[in-house]
């Protein structure tokens, strides 16, 4: 330790001085506690009898993170494997066979937490997106329920963008959410044709179920055709063997199976969907109308209107001396 300082008398700095013992009584731990850390009445005291001494084990270097003491355990995946099933039975392993003590605890950093943080993120996105194109349908079509109807074409999806990552062999990952966020605004374009023409049906004076049928006859090549010009521009991407090949495939893999099922489900769950929330909402018009003492005939399907008596032009007057005839020849 410092001891004091040395004064040199040529104006320069002072310098330390400190006492080290000798490099052997360093190494050897009995010749530290023998040495003498103070005299009294000329008799030394050693090291020894004013320490206790105790052999334990303790780290090389103490890491801390957030005031706290903390020790990093790092691995790695083998092929095969993905890195969030790791992530997984390693924390479902710990907490079935580690017991922590008081004020311990273990938390995921590195790849493992940042991916979970994207996922967390990616997961509110696609929540916010479906929000968003709901609010926007209702805003266009004036009504509640006929944006349901198209909103049932998204469940239906996620069958196809699940299997299709099954069928290539590729994994759930940051990439495919990517493909999930990017067909919740591309499928509903099939359901967004087949509602939007049949409400232009109706318009025409056709029944509803006649609507349905015919709206999905005639919009059946622009459905096929939309969603085979989309599979064709990404079936490169899903069969590439280029390098990053593996990281672009999942998110092609995604959107082309959510399209395929989106289009061959979506031609036969839209209809019955609008068909049923069509007839529950006349019926609940007409419910609220005989409660309140009217019907509601604006609210009621178009099949299902009282039609409205023609009014007959008012005749003229006879006037003498003149014939009137009902019904003058063409």
């Amino acid at each position: 330790g410092q001891v004091g300082k040395y004064d040199p008398k040529d104006g320069s700095n002072e310098i330390d001085i400190t006492v080290r013992a000798a490099e052997a009584s360093r190494e050897d731990l009995t010749q530290l506690l023998q040495m003498p850390v103070k005299y009294v009445n000329g008799q030394a005291i050693a090291f020894n009898r004013v320490v206790d001494r105790e052999q334990s084990q303790a780290p090389a270097r103490i890491i801390r993170s957030d005031r706290q003491r903390v020790l990093t355990l790092g691995s790695g995946t083998s092929s095969g494997f993905a890195a969030g099933d790791v992530t997984d039975a390693i924390e479902a392993a710990i907490n079935q066979q580690v017991q922590f003590p008081t004020g311990y605890g273990f938390r995921f950093v590195g790849t493992s937490e940042m991916q979970r943080e994207s996922f967390a993120q990616l997961g509110q996105s696609i929540m916010l997106g479906i929000i968003l194109i709901y609010m926007l349908l209702v805003a266009l079509y004036q009504s509640w329920l006929q944006p349901l109807a198209i909103m049932f074409s998204l469940p239906v999806t996620l069958v196809g963008a699940f299997g299709g990552l099954w069928l290539t062999g590729n994994t759930l990952n940051l990439i495919s959410l990517l493909g999930i966020v990017l067909l919740t605004g591309v499928v509903t374009k099939n359901a967004i044709l087949i509602v939007d023409f049949t409400n232009q049906l109706r318009e025409e004076g056709y029944a509803r179920k006649d609507a349905l049928a015919r709206a999905g006859r005639l919009r059946l090549r622009a459905v096929l055709m939309t969603t085979l010009t989309l599979v064709f521009a990404l079936m490169p991407l899903l069969l590439g063997a280029g390098a990053g090949s593996e990281n672009r495939a999942p998110l092609a893999a995604v959107v082309i199976g959510g399209s395929i099922s989106s289009t061959l489900l979506t031609l036969i769950l839209v209809p019955v969907v609008y068909n049923f929330f069509d007839w529950s909402g006349g019926l609940f018009s007409r419910i609220v109308g005989a409660a309140f003492g009217s019907e509601p005939q604006a609210d009621m399907p178009p099949e299902e209107k009282a039609p409205e008596p023609k009014s007959t032009p008012p005749q003229p007057a006879p006037q003498p001396g003149s014939a009137i005839s009902l019904n003058p020849p063409a």
